[in-house]
């Protein structure tokens, strides 16, 4: 990984620290996904699997809201939050074939990292779609999961974006679901 890259993360889970977040990291022995999600994300980039590789553990106070850690990406038990819990809830809704495609298709193109439970769903993902929003940060929330917005052009500004919103928590912000959480503002 890039010097710079893993010291912007190490900064940015640091200021999740400072509001409250349990954060722990290794140092990466495997990718943070299974083989057959690599294969699936094929084009994910590396900069983002290798940060999500450090963590063992990286979720807010109250376990509503995480960012990703191999453990997450493995799960598959169906009584916990599985890191492609969104696409499975769209999918059941699905009332058409082309429905499902049009979701499996989405979900091909978009791999979450971050989740937050504390209302509805909600997911941070990277836009793997080809063109000017490659490599962007989306947030989704149900019930249309597969309509999102940009919130930072890439991961690493994300990262920034993450820092200078956690030095002001109760300013509602882009992330503020994501740091904050229910009944704080």
């Amino acid at each position: 990984m890039v010097a710079a890259a893993r010291g912007l993360f190490d900064e940015a889970l640091a200021a999740l620290q400072k509001v409250g977040w349990s954060v722990a990291t290794e140092e990466p022995t495997s990718p943070p996904l299974t083989s057959a999600q690599l294969r699936r994300y094929a084009e994910a980039p590396p900069v983002l699997l290798e940060c999500l590789a450090t963590l063992t553990v990286c979720h807010n106070r109250s376990k509503t809201a995480w960012l990703y850690t191999r453990a997450d990406y493995a799960r598959e038990d169906e009584r916990s939050i599985r890191w492609d819990e969104c696409e499975r809830l769209s999918l059941s809704s699905a009332e058409t074939s082309e429905d499902v495609l049009l979701i499996g298709s989405f979900w091909d193109a978009h791999l979450p990292f971050a989740m937050a439970c504390h209302s509805d769903y909600e997911y941070l993902a990277i836009d793997l779609r080809p063109g000017n929003s490659f490599g962007a940060v989306v947030h989704g929330l149900g019930p249309e999961f597969e309509s999102t917005s940009v919130l930072f052009s890439n991961f690493e500004s994300f990262l920034h974006g993450l820092i200078d919103q956690a030095r002001q928590p109760q300013k509602r912000q882009s992330l503020w679901p994501f740091l904050v959480g229910p009944g704080k503002d």
